[in-house]
């Protein structure tokens, strides 16, 4: 009996140390695939319905790519387009914050200034205001962030 009871308390206690494993900015750093869209059982989709200006429609998944960078910067691409900017982790929410960088010679550089979309930082850039991606969880090759409810997107580090 003691020994089941020694076992038991071990196993909860294993859980919750595992449990309390801090993610920092750093767990994040390298380069991270976008491997699929999944629902909340399991089953990937390559098309998910949506609404577009009140029209029922399908949306063809395309998810970027990232890539962050020590220094606090970090490069989105998809087969579509190319982003750079700022990223931060946060702990206390468990999300990154994308402030894409706008450059001067954009062509529609102007209108985003103008509309105030886009402010100039300390370093000289402008940059939108940050959207936020919340990571549901994080292993040191798989992260899975929360897309619209209830899908997720798996992404492996390369």
């Amino acid at each position: 009996m003691i020994k089941y009871i020694a076992s038991v308390m071990f196993s909860i206690f294993s859980i919750a140390s595992y449990s309390q494993v801090k993610i920092s900015q750093d767990d994040f750093i390298g380069s991270w695939k976008f491997i699929q869209l999944q629902d909340e059982n399991g089953i990937k989709h390559t098309e998910i319905p949506m609404y577009f200006q009140g029209q029922k429609t399908v949306e063809v998944i395309n998810r970027d790519d990232y890539t962050f960078f020590k220094n606090g910067d970090y490069k989105s691409s998809n087969k579509y387009s190319v982003g750079t900017g700022k990223w931060v982790y946060n702990e206390s929410d468990n999300t990154i914050a994308l402030s894409l960088r706008i450059p001067e010679n954009d062509k529609y550089f102007k209108h985003l200034l103008e509309s105030k979309v886009i402010k100039k930082q300390a370093d000289g850039n402008y940059y939108q205001k940050p959207i936020f991606i919340r990571i549901n969880s994080h292993t040191k090759n798989e992260m899975i962030i929360a897309d619209n409810h209830p899908y997720v997107l798996i992404y492996r580090k390369l």
